[in-house]
């Protein structure tokens, strides 16, 4: 029973780590999109800095799920090996 607890673990990992890649993909390219108006003199210095910000925060939640992922992964072993 704690084998399919802690594969569940994993698949809920997985899923929000795929989040959070996507969460990267998109504040990278809010980014991109910043500079351009940036150049293009139509927006702030610091609403480019507000996206940086962002891409910075989504980058943290992308390693906090890799880190989850493999917490989840050992904790399955670690079960696997009792049983």
């Amino acid at each position: 029973m704690e084998v399919q607890s802690e594969t569940r673990k994993i698949h809920r990992s997985e899923t929000g780590l795929e989040a959070a890649r996507q969460s990267v993909a998109a504040r990278t390219e809010l980014v991109r999109i910043a500079e351009d108006q940036v150049v293009a003199k139509t927006a702030t210095e610091s609403v480019l800095k507000d996206a940086q910000a962002e891409l910075a925060n989504s980058k943290a939640q992308l390693f906090d799920a890799e880190m989850q992922r493999v917490v989840a992964q050992a904790e399955l072993v670690r079960t696997e090996g009792r049983q």
